[in-house]
């Protein structure tokens, strides 16, 4: 079996990117070649444990300006 490809989905728990990780996870085919992780900006919250809980790999990234 081949290993997994990766798709990133930033703003993950947001509307539009929660809606691309929703179309991978009823796939079963997408889901079984792709591997997810989401970014988003703040892991502790509920929907994001809930993707964590369905097997996205949830990643958190800090947004600074200059």
């Amino acid at each position: 079996m081949a290993a997994k490809k990766i798709l990133t989905v930033f703003g993950a728990t947001g509307a539009q990117g929660g809606g691309v990780i929703s179309t991978f996870l009823q796939n079963t085919q997408l889901k079984n070649d792709w591997a997810l992780r989401g970014v988003t900006r703040d892991v502790s919250k509920d929907s994001a444990k809930k993707l964590s809980s369905q097997g996205v790999e949830v990643v958190a990234v800090s947004h600074t300006t200059s």
